[in-house]
């Protein structure tokens, strides 16, 4: 007997409008867009590593809520998410700019 230990990637309503905007950002606004090209590959590969080893990335805690979340770094960007062990799935919630204060 096999057991399916993956877990789902889902990215939420408000981290795909994220991604969209950072790709147009990069894509439109640098005018670079085989880079935001490579960015979505770079964030489907490291999101698949997600569904073996969800727990491989750090925790962090946002405040003022005191929400615990972990955080995953792609480029200069951080892929906030939630596991639910429940229903074997790996909610990304946020993506951000990794120099901007993505904790508050």
């Amino acid at each position: 007997m096999v057991l399916n230990n993956y877990y789902y990637i889902k990215i939420t309503n408000s981290a795909e409008e994220e991604l969209i905007e950072i790709y147009e950002y990069i894509s439109i606004t640098l005018k670079a867009k085989i880079s935001a090209d490579h960015f979505i590959k770079e964030i489907e590969k490291k999101s698949e590593r997600l569904s073996i080893f969800p727990y491989s990335c750090m925790e962090v805690i946002t405040k003022p809520r005191n929400t615990i979340y972990r955080k995953l770094q792609v480029k200069n960007y951080v892929l906030l998410y939630k596991i639910s062990e429940e229903n074997k799935r790996v909610d990304i919630v946020h993506i951000y700019y990794s120099r901007r204060d993505y904790l508050l």
